[in-house]
């Protein structure tokens, strides 16, 4: 059977695969550069990257996860969690794994669907928005990104919130769904127990009462992150906060001295001890 002329690739489209691919590599290396990043510092940079990569179309998300932290994005979606997001940070970062491979094209229709989600969420009265949510539901999303609004949103309490909205938890990604999940199994109250029944059921037993577990140490949380916006924004170095008494740091962060002692731990060890943004 006879068979028509191979076609061979214009030089042109030829030049165009080298620079997709050459341009693929080069997103990856950075990637991978980021693993001897302090860890905030490598969620904003990766975060970059990933926005670069879907307006390229040059490779995917689930690529540059994998490259910078080699565990299916986990580190980087937890470290969005602890702290109030922008609203359309918010959005954009669940639109940007959204669009997945379709790239750049789809951006827009999933930052209009979370948009809309959230719209619902504001009008429903939900407590996990910071600041005035009247545009929220007012404005189209792309007035409300143009516009110098502070509305923000506490990540955890909103992710958890979509993945029990069947409308919403097809926007939220795979790991936070996991994350989300363990947020929620963490956060649920204990079942009421009366103390004279929790007494009884320890004599019967023999053993020693169990501690109650309270809520996720959030002044903690709170703390890292004010000592690592110290940091980044150049009021402190690593050594200042290491060389501060803990009476000192207790003080400056308003927290009882142990909270204060293990944050600052936690700060130094992610920066280094001589680490300085300024230099």
């Amino acid at each position: 059977m006879a068979t028509g002329p191979k076609l061979e690739k214009r030089p042109a489209d030829v030049t165009r695969e080298a620079l997709e691919s050459n341009r693929r590599e080069q997103l990856l290396a950075q990637a991978r550069l980021t693993r001897n990043f302090p860890s905030v510092v490598q969620r904003d940079a990766v975060r970059k990257l990933v926005l670069e990569s879907v307006w390229s179309g040059a490779c995917t998300l689930a690529e540059i996860l994998e490259a910078a932290y080699d565990d299916h994005g986990y580190r980087y979606w937890e470290l969005w969690l602890f702290e109030p997001l922008h609203i359309y940070q918010f959005a954009e970062l669940l639109a940007l794994d959204a669009a997945g491979t379709e790239g750049a094209r789809a951006l827009d229709r999933y930052l209009q669907q979370i948009f809309e989600r959230l719209r619902a969420a504001a009008e429903a009265g939900e407590p996990w928005f910071i600041g005035d949510t009247y545009p929220l539901m007012t404005e189209t999303w792309s007035s409300l990104a143009l516009r110098n609004t502070a509305l923000a949103v506490r990540p955890r309490e909103a992710i958890a919130w979509m993945c029990q909205n069947p409308n919403a938890r097809h926007l939220v990604p795979g790991t936070l769904t996991e994350i989300a999940g363990s947020i929620v199994s963490v956060n649920a109250p204990a079942p009421v127990v009366s103390d004279s029944v929790a007494a009884a059921s320890t004599q019967r037993r023999g053993a020693v009462a169990p501690r109650r577990r309270g809520r996720r140490p959030i002044k903690f949380e709170q703390t890292t992150h004010r000592m690592r916006q110290d940091i980044l924004e150049g009021r402190k170095t690593s050594g200042m906060l290491k060389d501060m008494l803990e009476k000192d740091l207790s003080f400056a962060y308003g927290v009882s001295r142990d909270t204060a002692r293990k944050a600052r731990k936690t700060v130094v060890s992610e920066f280094g001890e001589n680490y300085n943004f300024d230099k």
